[in-house]
């Protein structure tokens, strides 16, 4: 244990042979007894609002992951997937299988879910503003910024008639993006 866990109180012949066995029996310490000394599980859950077509076939969804499971790999955190339109992330909470969420772009609609994951105090982020949640952290791009650009940008090159495609309503950054738009 003080081996794996380097601490300074052993001494270097005897760490090296017990990393040498280590490394021979293939040894793997057990997940679930290090999250039963340490209070946590080291995993997180990422949560997605939508549904399983939805999750693995947006692009925007994909690159987040990418960003996600590299971070938490280097703090050597898991990462644990559900889904918010079903009980299963309010079960990892419950059961203590996660530390903290990330749920990718809730929205207003869900605002009742969102709720009773806050209530259980976890540690809880969203990629999306939700209105009427005004305690639920956030983390954002500036919708309202790029969209003015993209605009403007396109005002410079003589452009008149441009028009405005939008996502769901219940979205922070759609609204956003219109109110840019106009």
């Amino acid at each position: 244990s003080r081996v794996i866990n380097n601490r300074p109180d052993v001494k270097p012949d005897t760490k090296e042979k017990v990393e040498r066995i280590i490394k021979e029996c293939g040894y793997c310490p057990s997940a679930i007894a290090q999250a039963f000394s340490k209070k946590r599980s080291m995993a997180i859950g990422l949560v997605f609002s939508d549904s399983e077509a939805d999750a693995v076939s947006n692009p925007f969804y994909t690159e987040l992951m990418r960003g996600v499971l590299d971070e938490a790999r280097k703090q050597e955190y898991r990462v644990v997937l559900s889904y918010l339109m079903d009980n299963d992330c309010l079960m990892l909470v419950r059961q203590k299988t996660v530390d903290g969420l990330l749920v990718m772009t809730p929205s207003s609609e869900q605002r009742d879910k969102l709720q009773e994951l806050q209530d259980l105090e976890v540690p809880l982020v969203s990629t999306s503003c939700v209105m009427g949640m005004e305690s639920l952290h956030y983390v954002v791009g500036d919708e309202y910024g790029t969209c003015c650009k993209i605009v403007e940008h396109l005002i410079s090159m003589g452009h008149r008639r441009i028009a405005f495609i939008g996502g769901p309503e219940g979205l922070y950054s759609n609204r956003s993006r219109l109110q840019a738009y106009r």
